[in-house]
């Protein structure tokens, strides 16, 4: 399965025009493949204009931040359940 989005917001609003922030957008694309013995994931987000991300206080910058994110993972049936791992790397950049 693999799936994309785009979403925008848009920042019309006199502090945005003060701080000269332009609208905000991220490109998202996410996939997994089922191996049957494993199922494998790969997720990753390229954004610009962000002056915090989803919600947390990971970082806030009035003039925005752009940076990427990504995550890679592997889930595998183990002792009647299952077991899952992943790697993530996050980058924020002005």
């Amino acid at each position: 399965m693999v799936a994309f989005g785009i979403e925008t917001i848009n920042q019309a609003q006199p502090q945005a025009d003060r701080n000269g922030l332009d609208d905000s957008i991220s490109y998202n694309l996410g996939a997994n493949y089922n191996a049957c013995w494993a199922k494998f994931f790969f997720y990753t987000q390229i954004f610009e204009n962000y002056t915090s991300a989803a919600k947390t206080t990971t970082f806030s910058l009035d003039g925005g931040v752009d940076g990427y994110g990504v995550n890679v993972g592997v889930e595998v049936p183990a002792f009647g359940g299952a077991v899952m791992a992943g790697r993530l790397r996050r980058e924020p950049r002005r």
